[in-house]
């Protein structure tokens, strides 16, 4: 992806995240998709000040299993979204994982 497209990606949910104050659901399995959003979107909080970050943002963890197929483990996704909730809470942003 080219640094372009990342950066207007980054500057659109930026302006989407400060355009209300609807609360955000972001759907996260784990997968490569989903991780790259999730990552999108934790560094795009991340850039707002902590005055206007007043967005409740959840992420649900839904297992769909896919990882089981490369031998992963089977609580993948309860640590990724322990991980989760841990480096947001060490961030001070308001993100919170919830298994779906």
């Amino acid at each position: 992806m080219s640094q372009t497209v990342f950066r207007d990606i980054r500057d659109s949910l930026r302006k989407l995240y400060l355009e209300d104050s609807r609360p955000w659901l972001v759907g996260f399995s784990g997968g490569k998709d989903s991780t790259m959003l999730a990552s999108l979107v934790f560094e795009v909080v991340l850039s707002i000040s902590a005055e206007q970050r007043t967005k409740p943002v959840s992420l649900v963890c839904t297992d769909t299993r896919g990882h089981r197929a490369f031998g992963l483990p089977n609580d993948l996704l309860s640590i990724l979204k322990d991980d989760l909730n841990r480096e947001a809470e060490l961030e001070g942003i308001g993100i919170a994982s919830r298994s779906g």
